[in-house]
């Protein structure tokens, strides 16, 4: 099933990277905030393929035009005030880089969040 074709009748809210460029990160975050806020557990899966290939070449479906690197970091770093319980990264294809840089891309995501999430356990604890 083609994707168009599968959102067309959903209340998805999208943000193509064409928007995404256009209002900020900061707009992102903002547009993300509100409309999640009715939310009390959210799982976040980043898909590594939201990265330029540039920065992580290694996946199945590379998006050239994709979110640089501090994109995202800025990104993640925004969406963990919400009431973030888990999350992953997905679709990281190491044979189809020799480079790795997806790997080390990967692995940043993944620590980046475990940070994000004990700041957000150990102030709220406080």
């Amino acid at each position: 099933m083609d994707e168009l074709e599968f959102i067309k009748d959903k209340d998805f809210s999208i943000i193509n990277a064409h928007d995404f460029n256009r209002i900020g990160v900061s707009s992102v975050v903002d547009k993300v905030k509100k409309r999640m806020q009715s939310f009390n557990k959210i799982y976040l899966t980043v898909d590594i393929d939201c990265l330029d290939p540039a920065y992580a070449a290694g996946t199945g479906t590379p998006q050239f035009g994709g979110m640089n690197s501090r994109q995202l970091l800025n990104l993640l770093k925004g969406l963990f005030d919400l009431p973030i319980i888990g999350f992953d990264v997905v679709e990281v294809a190491p044979s189809l880089d020799p480079s790795l840089t997806s790997v080390f891309a990967a692995r940043k995501i993944v620590t980046e969040c475990w940070g994000h999430q004990w700041r957000k356990n150990k102030l709220g604890a406080l």
